[in-house]
């Protein structure tokens, strides 16, 4: 079900949400006329910082620039020119407020302090610069703020104050490394003194260690290569009785596969000969068996051209009997119909005559009457 809210439900909505916000309940009365009492439930339940109304705030170092931020927001997503004399509604001041904290969500900002410093602006109270020499955005203009934004006022002053700190740790850390550096120096001189006089007598052992490991080494090779030949020599021999055992069986191997080749190339040419034998029975059979067939076939043939020719016949007959029979019905039609064409003709003829015999015979009697 769809409900429409009034035009007092929507005021009521949109002040609950501000009294969250924590705005001044003299606020809530002078804007929307409504009890603040309503909102005791919902008041500054997200904590906002009480700030009043008054602009001391504007000329601090580290607030300044947050108007600058309310200032660019509101020309974005409410109007483009906020010096436009036109009063902020409620619905404005929420949409204005809920961007703001979602885009700066730690900045020391409330909506008491949005509220009064848009009034301020659209009063004329306080200025509005519409492009800084800096960043070349919207500012506001307080005091001895001068041409620049707070942010980019801001900026410069901390990049001044960390220069010189860079500058002063700079300076210390480099007394500092050049300290280290002539310790280091003074105690790798004494390190590398000592370090040669160690490695000159490390050096003498480790060539008497290398000349007698030489010896040793050059004694043990000599035996190794001793050893290998004799290996070898035994290996080699190894090897060619080897050779000579796999040349014999190879030997075998050819020669049981000749003869296998051989016995089966001749099982291959009687199985081909007894194949072909078989064939050639195969096919006579099928010869006879087709002569067979087709002689079978011609009888048939013969025997139904016979019994066609006997149906031919007997369809012959049928029909001339059928035809005389048509013919004698006809003539009889034809004799029954003269007949009756001239019987008609009598009894016309017949009929004609009494008629005339009448006429006669009343002819004579008017006659007999006149005369009388």
């Amino acid at each position: 079900m769809n409900v429409q809210l009034t035009y007092q439900d929507e005021s009521l909505v949109t002040m609950r949400e501000l009294a969250c916000f924590g705005i001044e309940k003299r606020l809530i009365k002078q804007i929307s006329n409504i009890n603040p009492r309503l909102f005791e439930d919902y008041y500054n339940i997200f904590n906002a910082k009480p700030h009043r109304e008054g602009m001391s705030w504007l000329s601090c170092y580290n607030e300044g620039y947050l108007a600058d931020r309310v200032i660019r927001l509101y020309e974005k997503i409410i109007c483009p020119q906020i010096d436009n004399p036109k009063s902020l509604t409620p619905n404005e001041l929420l949409k204005l407020t809920k961007a703001y904290f979602s885009l700066y969500p730690n900045d020391d900002m409330s909506v008491n302090r949005i509220y009064y410093l848009i009034r301020s602006i659209k009063a004329g109270i306080i200025g509005v610069g519409r492009e800084c020499k800096g960043c070349g955005k919207a500012y506001h203009v307080h005091g001895e703020s001068g041409e620049r934004c707070g942010m980019c006022v801001v900026l410069s002053k901390r990049k001044k104050q960390l220069d010189a700190a860079l500058a002063v740790i700079k300076k210390a850390e480099e007394d500092e490394r050049n300290k280290i550096q002539r310790k280091l120096e003074r105690e790798l001189r004494k390190k590398a003194s000592e370090q040669k006089a160690i490695d000159k007598e490390e050096k003498n052992k480790q060539k008497a260690i290398a000349k007698a490991k030489r010896l040793e080494e050059e004694a043990r090779l000599k035996e190794e290569r001793a050893k290998v030949a004799a290996e070898k020599a035994i290996a080699r021999e190894a090897r060619l009785k080897e050779e000579a055992r796999l040349k014999e069986e190879r030997a075998k191997v050819a020669a049981e596969k000749a003869i296998a080749r051989k016995a089966r190339l001749e099982e291959e040419a009687i199985k081909r000969e007894a194949r072909l034998k078989a064939e050639a029975i195969k096919r006579e059979a099928r010869l006879k068996a087709e002569a067979i067939k087709k002689e079978e076939r011609a009888k048939v043939a013969a025997e139904k051209a016979a019994e066609k020719e006997k149906r031919l016949k007997a369809a012959a007959e049928k029909a001339a009997e059928k035809a005389a029979k048509a013919a004698a019905k006809k003539a009889a039609k034809a004799a029954a119909k003269k007949a009756a064409k001239k019987e008609s003709n009598l009894k016309y003829e017949c009929e004609s005559m009494i008629a005339n015999s009448i006429n006669n015979k009343n002819k004579s009697g008017n006659q007999s009457q006149k005369a009388s």
